[in-house]
């Protein structure tokens, strides 16, 4: 069985740095594991210029800042599996995954890093029925439709959802061309800085309101709002698409045979250590969404950690 020093799970901005710092620190044999086919993670997803400044000194947009890391990894002689699936880690590090290229197989590690970020899940929180019509996008896929297909989720778009990553969406689809026919937010008003986003934009905000029944044929052609407070009637607004902010949760289903501490699907953690020794945890797995900007920062802070002890 290949042994390796560091394994680290997910290629983002914080398993790439958490493999630059342990590299730089003269670490070998390092390892990533992911499981989409482009290194990277959710930089890939966002253009938006608000990427990296803790490492480049300045702001650049995802996919560059991502390339820029994956080019540094590379030649630091860091290597990678991509396309590779984590089945499962054992608490003596033994770490099993699966891809085309070997098949099932295992490796076994003397420190693993866990950064694989997290991933949208349905929670029960949506009460319109999202698999009877098409042209219903969760918010990283319709990111993902536009950002790595160059195609729009339609042409007359209803967003739900109260993250700035709805905001940046509703931005780029009017950049792309697309309609967006309002933002329905649960909240009672929209702070400063998400009104920044859409500033000069022409993106309707539609407070204190959810959607709460859609119709169409095959396709959604329209959704009904209605409002909290009672004090509006409902009304229906016609569109093409609806895009749902959904539940945002660790990626960690690898981890249900090991005895290492989850309570209610989040790691317990102690200065970036889990709660078996030599595994560690970094970014968005601890931050959720809304340590993406910054979760190469603690990824980088972990790589060093580890390589100290390593030497």
């Amino acid at each position: 069985m290949k042994e390796y020093n560091l394994v680290i799970i997910g290629a983002g901005a914080s398993g790439l740095l958490a493999g630059i710092a342990a590299l730089e620190e003269n670490i070998e044999n390092v390892l990533i594991i992911e499981q989409e086919e482009d290194l990277g993670g959710n930089l890939n997803l966002f253009i938006n210029n608000d990427f990296g400044e803790f490492h480049l000194g300045e702001k650049v947009p995802g996919p560059e800042f991502a390339s820029i890391l994956i080019t540094t990894y590379i030649s630091l002689n860091g290597q990678f599996k991509n396309n590779t699936r984590v089945l499962e880690i054992t608490d003596n590090k033994k770490i099993k995954y699966v891809n085309p290229y070997e098949g099932e197989a295992e490796i076994i590690a003397n420190k693993i890093i866990l950064a694989s970020g997290c991933r949208e899940k349905y929670t029960g929180n949506i009460i319109v029925p999202i698999h009877k019509y098409t042209g219903i996008f969760s918010t990283a896929a319709a990111h993902r439709l536009v950002n790595f297909q160059g195609l729009l989720p339609g042409r007359e778009v209803i967003l739900s959802g109260n993250t700035m990553w709805t905001y940046i969406l509703a931005r780029r689809l009017v950049i792309e061309g697309a309609k967006v026919k309002g933002i329905i937010t649960s909240r009672e008003s929209v702070n400063e800085d998400l009104a920044n986003i859409i500033d000069e934009f022409d993106v309707p905000v539609i407070c204190n309101s959810e959607v709460v029944e859609v119709g169409g044929s095959e396709r959604i052609e329209w959704a009904r709002i209605e409002n909290y407070s009672g004090k509006e009637e409902s009304k229906i607004i016609e569109c093409d698409s609806l895009v749902l902010a959904i539940g945002y949760y660790p990626e960690i289903d690898y981890l249900k045979n090991s005895n290492i501490k989850i309570n209610e699907d989040s790691l317990e953690i102690e200065n970036y250590k889990t709660s078996i020794d030599d595994i560690y945890c970094c970014g968005t797995i601890i931050n959720g969404r809304n340590g993406l900007f910054n979760s190469g920062e603690d990824g980088y802070k972990v790589g060093k950690i580890v390589a100290s002890q390593m030497k």
